[in-house]
Formats: C-alpha cells, structure tokens, sequence
C-alpha cells in the first residue's frame, strides 16, 4: 500500500524518479532465505509489481552491525539469491560494486541522467 501511494504521488506530481529501498521482490528474497519460503500469494504476483530497474549492490563494503541487517556471513547467499531471483524474473538491473565513494558517484550520475 506504502509503494503504491509512493507511486500515485510521483505520477501526480510528475516526478521523474522513485526510489525504493525495500519492495517485493527483495522482502521475497529474505522470506526465502530467513524461512526457507515465501507465502504463495507473494510469488505469484511479483511478475506483476517490478520495479522499472534494479540497483544490486555487491557485499564488498565493511558491514556494520544494525537493527535490521543481522549478520556478515550471510552476505553473499544474499547477494547471489537476489541476482537470481531478478534474472528469473527477467528485470532490469545494474550491479554495483566498489567503495562508497565510488559507489555515491554512481548513484548521482545515474540520478542526473534520469531526471
């Protein structure tokens, strides 16, 4: 409901570019990986709520510990099932890789060429 609210107020106010941190197809990725599965009703509509592009960070920053990312040795697992589960989906998607400025100067040029 948030990201369908998020996208009305772009269309209505015309902008150019939504970015979302968190959508189905990563809280189905983490289903799948926390719990082994993912609720049916979740699979079956991801074809139909895709994002436009995909920005796949690579695990090659330090981690740091928070309140939602739990744990290092997880990381690649990650990384590699949500690749997979992109190009099953056949989405459109850029892998990034590389230090944070490297990765910040990226983001900004691809943010400029959007809008």
């Amino acid at each position: 409901a948030a990201e369908d609210r998020a996208i009305a107020e772009a269309h209505r106010t015309g902008a150019r570019l939504l970015i979302h941190d968190t959508d189905l197809v990563s809280t189905y990725v983490y289903a799948r990986h926390y719990y082994s599965a993912a609720p049916p009703w979740l699979e079956a509509i991801l074809p139909s709520r895709l994002a436009h592009h995909y920005v796949l960070l690579s695990p090659d920053t330090p981690f740091t510990v928070d309140a939602v990312r739990d744990a290092t040795v997880d990381r690649d697992a990650i990384h590699a099932a949500m690749a997979s589960t992109l190009d099953t989906l056949g989405a459109r998607y850029t892998r990034v890789g590389g230090g944070w400025e490297g990765r910040l100067q990226w983001a900004l040029a691809t943010i400029a060429d959007s809008v």
